[in-house]
């Protein structure tokens, strides 16, 4: 979905419900059908761009090579033993 919807709380959605009865009045149903189209239409269009494109497909790629080259750090870290930690002295209360 859009990435700023999860950044909207209840306040702004009675806002933007409320500015949006004032403006549409009682066309808002059917601006509402509208809207729906259009964003129906939106992510048709995005699908195809992306099986077009085969940008999914190197996006899928691209995060497999990172995973790889995470993993064998990972791998190759362990094998290295890390320092001991730093262990404070207790202090006296004078």
């Amino acid at each position: 979905m859009i990435g700023f919807v999860h950044n909207i709380g209840l306040p702004e959605t009675l806002l933007v419900v409320v500015i949006a009865i004032l403006v549409f009045g009682k066309r808002l149903p059917e601006v509402a059908v509208r809207g729906a189209v259009q964003v129906q239409k939106l992510r048709r269009a995005m699908a195809d761009l992306r099986r077009e494109t085969g940008i999914d497909a190197e996006i899928r790629a691209a995060h497999r090579a990172v995973e790889n080259a995470v993993s064998r750090d990972v791998l190759s870290s362990t094998s290295v033993p890390l320092p001991p930690a730093p262990v404070e002295e207790p202090r006296s209360e004078e």
